[in-house]
């Protein structure tokens, strides 16, 4: 059995039922629109091992704000690192959801 290294562009579009996500250890790259249109994730836990996250990975990841309310979702980071997604123009859009880990 091989890790998995890499999230590929489209990994898991429009996967309406997909609440929770957590990524394993030794993960290194989630590609562009990894998780497009997931209307209903509502958390993400992404590990320390991930090296680089393309643009749009989480793009409309919930419908909620299309009634113009809060989105419930989460991106959990690793410890530490919190600062840098905040900072990272790819993530300015996600700085309300962002929250490092435990």
């Amino acid at each position: 059995e091989e890790d998995v290294k890499t999230l590929c562009n489209n990994f898991c579009t429009s996967c309406t039922a997909l609440s929770t996500v957590t990524l394993n250890e030794g993960l290194e790259r989630i590609e562009g629109s990894a998780f497009v249109h997931c209307a209903a994730l509502g958390e993400i836990t992404i590990p320390s091992s991930v090296e680089y996250i393309g643009a749009n990975a989480f793009n409309r990841t919930y419908n909620i704000t299309m009634l113009g309310e809060e989105p419930d979702t989460k991106i959990i980071v690793p410890v530490g690192s919190l600062q840098k997604y905040l900072e990272h123009p790819d993530w300015l859009r996600y700085v309300d959801y962002i929250e490092e880990a435990q």
